[in-house]
């Protein structure tokens, strides 16, 4: 049979589904078949267990009622199980949840179902056990359930409000206007507020429950939130705000017209909620454990109306997870947060007067959960391990990631090199919206490209090896708690790299200033931008070389005019240590060119041209007092080139290779060996010869192949030519580098 109004009927069915219960054997007479679990009785003074993902729908003087929040969609109403937890002994009793054609409505420990094909009210007393089952009128799907007040339903039925309680029905009578959509804001053990409309203005009005009548009405005030309304034996509150942001409690006595107010500072979002509890007003706004802006409103205080108007503090945040819309007025059981309890202080907290009169949040069930920001494992990842960023071709980032029990935060990184050398980045972490977990499935992570900063002015530097430390602070943003923090240490290990002067496997570069002052410069290449490295001072006196090359790793060679080569050693720190002579007779030669190993040893060797245009192998021994051996001849010919570039392995051969300038700018590809000889020759291209100096980087950009760097003096500016890997075509078009730009020099390497 098609139900006379089946649009009200679908809108109810959405949002809810049939409370049905098994409280005991002919209990429920005539309810519809139900299944219920009652688990063991914990102990009394242990809170219960609660499910993260869970909802708490209100609570009375003897437990709580909840659902599984993860599995509520809002339009689908067989959503699980509805679950009622015992204070005293934290016994959990769970009743089935089916749906379409009934709608549940929970309150402190009562329940009622509208039981639409059926026509009938079911009511359910969880604490004591017990139901009973109200006929309704035969308008079913008219029925429009306010909530549960005075141990019945309250509900719209057409133009009326009524009462249905196990005592029968009855009609509220002096509701004021006739507003189709009513709502019950506030309730009391004897009476409710129902804000509904008079004349087009909104209206509070008192009903007696155990009379069913209206007994006062407040026209709300200008400015107040209508749906903010509380209500005590003695008292009726609501929340006010003014133009400016900022907000007030107003508080009526009911025996007359005397009003407190209560300033409850800044609220530009509005939402405060107000409850009244003994001689005492709680105030907050529930939501604050997901907000991104602190506020002393996303705390639960409660303020003394008499007296010395104290304040106590009861919870550091809360919730009020009304899923049945307007049928569930605030409640003094809630879902919330408290720091002073520590790793438990999430869950399901209950107001209540102490034994000295003041209000406190007493905890009933936990969910285990900090309400501090937590990083669910407080040992760092990579801890005590070897980074080797230079293993895989690409340079893949090192991941540092953290699953928090909350993401509103700033996140604070700090990388710490044993030198003092520092990363630090802040960001705020992304906010998401599943319910068991925010930060389910996207932690937050911290992806290091293996540099560091150098320098206020946006400079980097790549990163050394050797010790690190690491510190991630978790700021909340909400400003509910202190910050969490994991911190931890692991080591580095760099790659050996033509041109690499301070141990962090990208190229540094020498110029030497008109003044004689020697400058080095590098470059931090990442996938899809460059990085600015300082230009650093090496100090002055250069002006005595006329020859000066990178020699490999941490090593320069200069030769001085008298034809005394000598050797630099690095200092791992970007600058050089006390040099060494390695012999006179140099000024024989034209060329000098270091930095790439051709003999396959691992060593960078030195080759040089000498006036006849012959070629010499200079081995490198790897001691620094005789950092090489006798010079080997290797070919003839070689005076046809200008500029000499040890360039390591660009084309797949055994060993290093070489690139040389032509003096009509043509340059070209010699493949090593690996014996320190060569292949025949390949053309790469002409033009060229805008080139002051060629230098060989190593792999710059990290994709495992080396790479190219030439100066060019008249523009002051460094170019760099990713390798390929392919002989015919080993390097890519040009772009131009940060390195050594901007300034005169007269000597590049």
């Amino acid at each position: 049979m098609t139900p006379p109004h089946p649009a009200r009927r679908r809108l109810a069915g959405s949002v809810a589904a049939v409370l049905a219960t098994a409280l005991g054997a002919g209990a429920l007479a005539g309810a519809p078949a139900a299944t219920a679990a009652v688990s063991a009785a914990q102990e009394a003074d242990a809170p219960a267990a609660f499910a993260p993902g869970h909802w708490v729908l209100g609570g009375g003087k003897e437990g709580f009622f909840s659902v599984d929040g993860r599995s509520y969609g809002n339009q689908d109403p067989t959503f699980g199980r509805l679950a009622w937890t015992r204070y005293a002994d934290n016994a959990r009793t769970e009743y089935d949840m089916i749906g379409t054609e009934s709608l549940p409505v929970v309150s402190g420990d009562l329940g009622a179902v509208i039981r639409f094909d059926e026509r009938s009210v079911l009511l359910v007393d969880a604490a004591g056990g017990t139901s009973t089952t109200v006929p309704l009128d035969a308008h079913t799907y008219t029925v429009d359930p306010l909530g549960i007040a005075g141990g019945g339903l309250l509900a719209h039925t057409g133009p009326v409000v009524k009462h249905y309680t196990a005592g029968g029905v009855r009609v509220v009578s002096g509701l004021p206007g006739n507003h189709a959509h009513p709502t019950l804001r506030a309730v009391t053990d004897s009476h409710a507020v129902i804000l509904t409309e008079d004349g087009g203005a909104a209206v509070w009005a008192v009903v007696d429950l155990a009379a069913a009548e209206v007994v006062r009405t407040h026209r709300v005030p200008a400015g107040a939130d209508p749906e903010s309304v509380a209500l005590s034996d003695t008292r009726i509150a609501w929340v006010e705000y003014r133009p400016d942001g900022t907000a007030r409690a107003a508080v009526r006595e009911r025996s007359g017209d005397a009003t407190t107010h209560v300033e409850l500072g800044a609220a530009p979002d509005k939402r405060v909620q107000v409850q009244l509890i003994g001689d005492w007003l709680t105030y907050g706004r529930p939501g604050g454990l997901d907000a991104t802006t602190p506020s002393p409103l996303h705390a639960l205080h409660a303020r003394r109306l008499t007296g010395d108007r104290a304040t106590v503090r009861l919870l550091d945040h809360f919730e009020t997870e009304r899923v049945f819309g307007d049928r569930n007025p605030p409640s003094p059981v809630l879902r919330g947060g408290s720091l002073a309890a520590g790793d438990g202080g999430e869950g399901v907290h209950r107001i209540v007067l102490g034994a000295d009169g003041v209000p406190k949040a007493v905890l009933e069930a936990t969910t285990g959960g900090s309400t501090a920001v937590r990083a669910l494992s407080a040992v760092l990842p990579h801890q005590g391990g070897t980074l080797r960023p230079d293993a895989v071709p690409g340079g893949a980032p090192t991941r540092f990631a953290f699953t928090l029990n909350r993401c509103n935060v700033k996140v604070e990184a700090v990388l710490r090199h044993s030198s003092g050398a520092t990363l630090r980045r802040t960001w705020n972490a992304t906010e998401h919206a599943d319910i068991a977990d925010p930060c389910a499935g996207q932690p937050v992570a911290f992806d290091w490209r293996h540099h560091l900063d150098a320098g206020t002015d946006g400079h980097a530097t790549g990163a050394p090896e050797g010790a690190y430390t690491a510190a991630f602070t978790f700021t909340p943003l909400n400003g509910v708690g202190p910050a969490g923090r994991v911190t931890g240490s692991f080591t580095v290990e760099r790659a050996e790299g033509p041109h690499d002067f301070d141990r962090n496997s990208d190229p540094d570069f020498f110029a030497r200033d008109a003044a004689g002052v020697l400058w080095t410069d590098s470059t931090v290449m990442l996938p899809r931008q460059e990085l600015n490295a300082p230009t650093r001072r090496i100090g002055g006196g250069w002006q005595a070389y006329d020859r000066i090359e990178g020699a490999g790793r941490q090593t320069l060679v200069a030769r001085d005019r008298t034809g005394t080569l000598w050797y630099y050693p690095g200092d791992g720190r970007g600058g050089t240590g006390a040099r060494k002579a390695v012999g006179g007779g140099w000024q024989v030669y034209d060329e000098i060119a270091g930095g790439s190993d051709l003999t396959g040893d691992g060593r960078a060797d030195l080759l040089a041209t000498d006036g006849a245009g012959v070629l010499w192998l200079y081995r490198a021994t790897g001691s620094a007092t005789r950092p090489f051996d006798t010079r080997r001849r290797i070919g003839t010919g070689w005076g046809a080139y200008d500029q000499l570039a040890g360039v390591g392995d660009v084309a797949g051969a055994p060993a290093g290779d070489l690139v040389a300038r032509d003096g009509d700018g043509r340059l070209w590809l010699y493949l090593g060996k690996g014996d320190g000889t060569f292949t025949g020759r390949t053309l790469v291209g002409g033009g060229w010869s805008a080139y002051t100096a060629l230098a060989g980087g190593g792999d710059a950009d990290h994709d495992g192949r080396n790479d190219l760097f030439a100066w060019d003096a008249r523009q002051r500016k460094t170019f760099f030519y990713g390798g390929t890997g392919d002989r015919a075509r080993p390097f890519e078009g040009r772009r131009a580098t940060t390195v050594l730009g901007g300034r005169a020099y007269g000597h590049f390497a």
